[in-house]
């Protein structure tokens, strides 16, 4: 196919109910002008077999051992031909089938702008909670939206890559990069994605949280290039915050 507008960009190891959740959310789209790129990490679960049969022409997977989860998300990339990328990974659906009908609308009317992003739903057991995306200037306190609710130019990505040495943060990490290069961001009026809380970010695990706080202490100096006291102390309380999420989501 031509040059698509949108290449969705899908990774999975042995989830095969996600890729199919996934792939459903995606068929539901309005917009058809898209390709979809799987990225498998040699599942043994069936997901080979079932994406096979799928004979679906916007369809491309490679399914090979890697080093995880921000590795499949490079080789992903590597592969994609779209004007704009939007990492769905398995399990992530769609928030509602006009998601990419106004994805396109606002890229035809702001050409320019290098990220788009929207608020996202968070299931959290047998709620949805609405998590509204804060501006994108405050990138430099958290990500501001689930990374699956924003829509990357190819071109702002460019060179850049995720960062293996990050296993949590490397999605804010680039994130950062393309803000701190001065990539412009515009803010969708939509819900854009559905997210199952409960990845290892938000695990509450003693050990993650002090990983989570060793990446983001290097985002903060290394790509804000923020003063080493400043950024502890932003950190204090942002785990703080979060521990308090982590209690009461709602």
């Amino acid at each position: 196919m031509s040059e698509p507008l949108f290449s969705v960009i899908t990774i999975c190891w042995n989830n095969l109910a996600g890729v199919k959740a996934t792939e459903a959310s995606l068929s539901a789209q309005s917009c058809t002008d898209y390709e979809w790129i799987v990225a498998d990490g040699a599942s043994t679960d069936g997901t080979v077999d079932y994406l096979n049969a799928l004979e679906n022409p916007r369809l491309s997977f490679a399914s090979e051992k890697d080093r995880g989860l921000y590795d499949a998300m490079n080789k992903g990339f590597e592969r994609a031909t779209g004007r704009y990328v939007i990492f769905m990974n398995a399990g992530d659906v769609f928030a509602h089938a006009q998601v990419l009908v106004l994805a396109a609308q606002a890229i035809a009317g702001a050409p320019e702008v290098d990220v788009f992003y929207g608020d996202a739903y968070e299931e959290a057991g047998t709620e949805k909670l609405l998590k509204t995306a804060f501006p994108h200037d405050r990138i430099w306190y958290s990500m501001f939206t689930h990374h699956q609710s924003m829509i990357y130019k190819r071109s702002a990505i460019g060179d850049l890559r995720y960062n293996l040495d990050l296993k949590i943060a490397a999605d804010w990490g680039l994130t950062a990069e393309i803000y701190t290069r001065g990539g412009r961001f515009h803010r969708l009026n939509t819900v854009v994605c559905t997210f199952e809380r409960g990845g290892l970010s938000q695990s509450g695990r003693p050990d993650v949280i002090a990983k989570m706080y060793r990446e983001r202490l290097w985002i903060y100096t290394h790509i804000f290039k923020m003063n080493p006291l400043k950024a502890r102390a932003i950190l204090a309380a942002k785990h703080g915050v979060e521990a308090v999420r982590y209690r009461l989501p709602a």
